[in-house]
């Protein structure tokens, strides 16, 4: 189940590879260097979305121009903190209009679920097409919602206060912890 929703959420995974070479690269060489490198792994993920799923959604167009936005004024303002945001401002708003979609009774999952069906393994998709599994998914999309919020605010609480390294550990380990979470609620409630 929790590999089903890792998968439908593939372009928040797919944006954290810009993220960890930002750190790495920060941590161990200058700013600019960091900043070109990510700008580079972007376009990958831009290249590598469009050839798995053919087209860029909204969630990776996000994505893609915070970056190139965050990038831009962190190399202004010789600032690395302000590209530290970008998954704080990503995962708030992914949140927040996973919320909003939620109580217009169109939830983003069950949205997901019927325009990228490859990507859900066929044992599941069969679990999903069922009344059990589509109440799930709306469940999941607003569990979903609150823990991206959280862990926005967690995030960029970290990218402000603590060095690269933290900031890393809390995006990477933090977003699994919230989709754990956030599954287990779906499921509880």
């Amino acid at each position: 189940f929790i590999l089903s929703i890792v998968l439908s959420m593939n372009s928040l995974l797919i944006g954290i590879i810009p993220l960890i070479a930002f750190a790495i690269l920060d941590s161990y060489a200058n700013l600019n260097v960091a900043l070109l490198i990510t700008l580079l792994l972007t376009i990958a993920e831009v290249v590598y979305t469009l050839l798995t799923l053919g087209t860029l959604d909204s969630v990776s167009i996000l994505s893609i121009s915070l970056v190139f936005i965050l990038v831009g004024l962190s190399y202004k303002k010789k600032n690395r903190v302000i590209f530290k945001l970008k998954p704080a401002i990503l995962n708030g708003f992914m949140g927040l209009y996973m919320i909003i979609f939620h109580f217009l009774n169109r939830p983003i999952l069950i949205e997901i679920f019927k325009k990228y069906p490859q990507l859900i393994p066929s044992e599941s998709r069969s679990i999903f097409l069922t009344n059990h599994g589509q109440i799930l998914l709306k469940n999941l999309s607003f569990t979903l919602g609150v823990a991206l919020i959280l862990h926005g605010i967690i995030v960029g609480y970290s990218g402000v206060k603590h060095n690269n390294f933290w900031w890393t550990v809390v995006n990477i380990v933090g977003l699994l912890i919230a989709i754990i979470m956030a599954s287990l609620c779906a499921i509880i409630i």
